[in-house]
């Protein structure tokens, strides 16, 4: 080659421009994307990155949300309405899926220690529905978590009076379809008083 002869200059600037990124042999688009190629360029718009992030593991993001407090282990992040803490595993959107939510302490049960039962929920034995470390849980029936429970409604059901001091005995008790207990001695009085409400009604009509 004649050393007369210019050597072809690299564009700087417009299309077929090499990309910024070191080592990078592709060339950038026609709209420049910033000075990097089409795949840096996604990855930017993408992670921030043009270079890419590489996602922490559902473990690291998991614990990253735990704070221990004596022996229990705390979510820190979201909760639903009921205490109970929620985590997302995030690997599934790389794969195409719907991102899996559940109940954090469920995800750390199956991730630590094993899979939980078909049928079986998992009780919590510190009785604080925040906590997250799988060996205060236990797989037990529905029947055996509600009965240990402490939840309005099974305090409702430990009482052995009403609110005016009526004890639910077998024979002082109605149990509604729905599944409530009603006191009879209760349920007498406030018939009585509507009778004589009526009853007076009537006598004002009259």
């Amino acid at each position: 080659m004649d050393s007369t002869q210019p050597r072809p200059q690299i564009p700087t600037r417009g299309p077929n421009r090499p990309c910024k990124v070191p080592k990078c042999d592709r060339s950038v688009g026609l709209k420049g994307a910033r000075g990097w190629c089409s795949k840096h360029y996604q990855r930017w718009l993408s992670t921030g990155n043009p270079l890419g992030s590489k996602k922490p593991s559902p473990e690291k993001r998991f614990f990253a949300k735990v704070r221990q407090a004596g022996d229990c282990w705390i979510w820190t992040a979201s909760r639903d309405e009921h205490g109970y803490g929620m985590f997302s595993d995030v690997t599934s959107r790389s794969k195409g899926a719907h991102t899996h939510i559940e109940r954090a302490h469920r995800w750390a049960y199956s991730f630590l220690r094993a899979e939980i039962p078909i049928g079986l929920q998992l009780d919590h034995l510190c009785r604080n529905r925040a906590c997250v470390n799988p060996w205060h849980l236990e797989p037990v029936t529905n029947y055996v978590n509600w009965e240990r429970g402490i939840s309005p409604w099974r305090l409702n059901d430990l009482k052995t009076e009403c609110h005016q001091g009526h004890p639910f005995t077998p024979e002082n008790t109605y149990h509604h379809p729905q599944g409530s207990r009603v006191c009879r001695a209760c349920m007498a009085k406030h018939r009585q008083a509507y009778e004589q409400r009526q009853a007076a009604k009537m006598r004002r009509a009259a």
